[in-house]
């Protein structure tokens, strides 16, 4: 419910609409935060998006009335008159969720005192916080139940001696999810000892743990490249094989601009899929192709034939079948595809050095197909490699093929960081 706030002698008061006191429980949290972030946020959860003269026009009366504080800086030193706005609880601000209950009135003073020595954050901060309130705004637009908090604060109250503090922490009843926002400046080292430390708290803890390293991009910082796929991949082959993570433990590499969708898409528990789930995927990948070229024949194979003992079980594909089609027999490892999955990666790269290989055990493939849930998860992962015998797909997309006995376009690499749609043949 909306509350009240006295202005001083007389009768003069403001109201704070439930969207503000919403808002005001996000800046306790960020403490500081970005003149645009504020502005998405009235824009995504007001009942009626107002207009942008509108929402300024609103934040000057809540600073002129002692509701929130202002600070600007300007642009860059060439354009000293272009300013950016950041905004923090002023001391009616913080009454006012005293007022609604999310903050015990006897800390109200040494919050505000707290909040009043904030300065600007560092652009790294400043990152994290418009990632996190993306995130945050996009949870509660799709009233999806969480938590979260600076990862100093979690550590703190749960009074965790870690070898590591995660940039933040966003938590559910399944997942507690430990976001690292990179901008690129820890050298790979670094990041492979933070990853070691992640796997060995995961071992020692019973809870799922979903660690994402979220790479900045102009998403969160207008000076960065749209493109960070080379840090992307960077980080991807830093990781330590799966076979040595505890199963309690997934590790994600994801561009700053993907990451929110990720999040949300475990939180409804859309994926990860469990590998009964998978295999329904790939089984009606599989019944389309089959629809559509009904001279085909397919023969699966046994994965422990296919294999035999290499003690990697974990990174086996999901599905090995022989082929036919026309005069063509080939064998083909199937996987599921999963956006920004290290796990996934690891998979893809192990298998594909399988191809067209003679294996000591087994039986090499002739070509891999990799196969998404969606069209958006497809085209927004990075895999950084030219895997020259490796076709990328989704699930629906024998749909897109009208013309029976005839192949989709497929996703092929032709560079490290490129990918075309091709004939699948």
């Amino acid at each position: 419910m909306p509350v009240t706030i006295p202005l001083g002698k007389g009768s003069r008061r403001i109201e704070i609409k439930d969207v503000e006191l919403a808002l005001f429980k996000e800046m306790l949290i960020h403490r500081v935060m970005r003149s645009r972030d504020v502005h998405a946020f009235y824009k995504t959860l007001s009942a009626t998006p107002p207009h942008t003269r509108s929402i300024t026009k609103r934040l000057t009366r809540l600073v002129d009335s002692g509701v929130l504080l202002r600070m600007d800086e300007p642009i860059n030193d060439t354009k000293p008159n272009i300013r950016l706005y950041y905004y923090k609880l002023a001391k009616r601000g913080v009454a006012a969720l005293v007022e609604t209950g999310s903050i015990k009135a006897d800390e109200a003073e040494t919050i505000y005192r707290q909040i009043l020595s904030l300065r600007i954050p560092k652009p790294h901060n400043l990152a994290v916080s418009s990632l996190v309130n993306n995130l945050q705004i996009k949870l509660m637009e799709k009233n999806i139940k969480s938590h979260h908090e600076r990862g100093s604060t979690w550590v703190q109250q749960n009074q965790y001696e870690l070898p590591f503090v995660p940039d933040w922490v966003f938590s559910n009843r399944r997942f507690n999810v430990f976001l690292e926002v990179d901008s690129g400046t820890e050298s790979l080292s670094m990041i492979e000892t933070k990853v070691q430390r992640y796997i060995d708290y995961a071992a020692a803890s019973k809870e799922n743990i979903m660690v994402v390293f979220s790479i900045m991009d102009t998403t969160v910082d207008y000076g960065l490249s749209a493109d960070r796929s080379k840090r992307i991949v960077s980080l991807k082959e830093s990781v330590p094989p799966y076979q040595h993570w505890p199963k309690n433990l997934s590790i994600y590499v994801i561009s700053a601009d993907r990451t929110p969708e990720l999040i949300i898409r475990t939180f409804e528990d859309i994926e990860p899929l469990s590998d009964t789930e998978r295999g329904y995927v790939l089984e009606n990948w599989l019944e389309e192709w089959k629809t559509h070229c009904p001279n085909i024949s397919m023969k699966p194979f046994a994965l422990s034939r296919v294999y035999g003992d290499t003690g990697l079980k974990d990174l086996e594909v999901d599905l090995a079948l022989k082929v036919e089609d026309r005069t063509e027999l080939r064998t083909i490892g199937f996987l599921y595809g999963e956006e920004g999955s290290v796990k996934s990666y690891q998979q893809i790269r192990f298998n594909h050095k399988r191809i067209g290989r003679q294996q000591e055990r087994g039986i090499p493939f002739d070509e891999l197909i990799v196969i998404y849930l969606d069209y958006e998860n497809l085209i927004h992962d990075v895999v950084g490699r030219t895997f020259l015998k490796a076709w990328f797909t989704f699930g629906e997309t024998w749909h897109h093929e009208e013309e029976r006995g005839r192949y989709p376009l497929m996703l092929k690499p032709i560079s490290i960081f490129r990918k075309e749609w091709v004939s699948f043949e």
